[in-house]
């Protein structure tokens, strides 16, 4: 695996642990049915058990850190799953935020991820052009 794909996995890896833990650290706080789904206004529409929660957010947020993990992907791969841990680590983030200390869902966080995923799959994608139409510079 490139030096860079095990660096974007690593930090996938980071983000989605510190979701788990911040879900942990949270877990006595949250009520035994938790929002799980918001209306484009912000206002919950569907309630699920607090560990219903804890299952489909946790997994959520590790699969792609596991199959990044496991299997081989090009740099395009690895931007991909990066991207999924980011926006759904800050979408279930949210939730354990609306549902500890009542703070609204807002997208402006979810824009701001999907900024920082752009920019990485960029780096990914440009940086493999760059090395792709590098003459070499073997001596014959």
């Amino acid at each position: 695996m490139p030096i860079i794909a095990r660096v974007v996995n690593a930090l996938s890896w980071g983000i989605a642990l510190a979701f788990v833990i911040r879900l942990a650290l949270a877990w006595n706080s949250l009520p035994d049915q938790v929002a799980a789904h918001f209306t484009r206004a912000g206002d919950p529409d569907l309630f699920i058990s607090r560990a219903a929660l804890a299952i489909q957010a946790s997994g959520a947020v590790l699969v792609a850190p596991v199959l990044a993990t496991f299997m081989r992907f090009d740099r395009f791969g690895h931007a991909f799953l990066f991207g999924t841990t980011v926006i759904l680590t800050i979408a279930f983030w949210m939730v354990v935020d609306f549902n500890v200390n009542g703070r609204p869902i807002s997208s402006a966080p979810a824009i701001l991820g999907a900024g920082s995923v752009a920019a990485v799959a960029a780096f990914l994608i440009l940086g493999r052009a760059a090395s792709a139409s590098t003459p070499s510079t073997r001596s014959e």
